[in-house]
């Protein structure tokens, strides 16, 4: 299995996607997250970040709360973005590390591979 992850795909369609993948994942982060980030903390004190770090109900009820209607919106609508989003980094990820695995040989190669 690994063995074809050093021809399939190929380079150029590989470095294709994992372009499209790394302008997506920049485009979401600074058209999308930054502007509800901002927005959120500014008028409420909490972002999605403290959000997604409550330690327990008690603090997701407070941020709930500060947020109201709007800010649950602007939530919502950051969550069906994590949809896109998330693919994005991750095959961008994988995309970097197999172009540059395959320049590689041996055992770091496989390391590679594997990730």
């Amino acid at each position: 299995m690994l063995e074809r992850l050093k021809e399939f795909p190929k380079d150029r369609l590989l470095l294709l996607i994992t372009i499209i993948c790394l302008l997506s994942f920049i485009l979401i982060s600074i058209l999308i997250f930054q502007p509800i980030e901002q927005s959120l903390k500014s008028s409420t004190g909490y972002g999605i970040i403290e959000f997604e770090f409550a330690w327990n109900s008690g603090m997701v009820d407070k941020i709930f709360k500060a947020w109201g209607q709007k800010g649950m919106k602007m939530e919502a609508q950051a969550i069906w973005w994590d949809f896109l989003f998330i693919p994005s980094y991750g095959f961008f990820i994988f995309g970097a590390i197999l172009l540059v695995s395959r320049r590689l040989k041996g055992r770091i190669q496989n390391i590679g591979l594997a990730l």
